[in-house]
């Protein structure tokens, strides 16, 4: 990586028992940043959708299940 190319943004989350990384190139940092927190949200959204544990931490900090 050359003096005049910006830094990757680089973001990081866990979900579906697995830790998701992206690593985003451009020269617009918080444009990029955005962009991958939307991306990320998205695999989380998509956790809640199909996981038979519906987490529902942010409301009461419990894990709740509902499925058999």
């Amino acid at each position: 990586m050359s003096e005049s190319d910006p830094e990757p943004v680089m973001l990081a989350r866990h979900a579906m028992a697995t830790r998701f990384e992206i690593v985003l190139h451009g020269r617009n940092p918080i444009s990029l940043r955005a962009a991958g927190e939307e991306a990320l949200d998205e695999i989380e959204r998509l956790e809640n959708l199909l996981s038979l544990y519906r987490t529902s931490r942010r409301k009461t900090g419990t894990e709740t299940r509902t499925g058999s």
